[in-house]
């Protein structure tokens, strides 16, 4: 039996269940940051899966004789894009306390870097 498949389940399972106090307390005092939240959970899934079949795309054929290269072209890219799309949710989802500048900021330092990072990482990869 693969525990490490199981393990996965669980801990996705447990942060789901550790989650629903809070949005039942946001449901009670804010609806509607509640359904924004919803809408803007539902964009970061298609968000993410998008950069996941970008990724997949992306993957040198076949798999297993991927240079080391591309591998580290691989990593930056996806974790480039996780950053990128929790920056966007930070700054869109409702929120009660305020960011921090250099999250607000749109294409300040931080955001420019993670967008030059996607970029190498996929010019990298189409020149491979």
């Amino acid at each position: 039996m693969d525990y490490t498949a199981l393990s996965k389940i669980v801990l996705f399972l447990a942060f789901g269940a550790a989650s629903i106090a809070g949005m039942r307390r946001q449901w009670i005092n804010d609806p509607p940051g509640f359904r924004k939240t919803l809408k803007l959970v539902a964009a970061l899934l298609v968000f993410s899966l998008a950069g996941v079949a970008l990724m997949i795309a992306l993957v040198p054929e076949p798999p297993g004789n991927a240079s080391g290269i591309a591998t580290l072209a691989l990593i930056g890219f996806i974790l480039s894009w996780i950053f990128l799309s929790s920056l966007w949710l930070a700054r869109h989802a409702p929120r009660y306390n305020a960011l921090p500048r250099w999250v607000d900021h749109r294409f300040g330092p931080v955001e420019s870097t993670l967008i030059a990072v996607c970029a190498a990482s996929v010019l990298t990869l189409l020149l491979l």
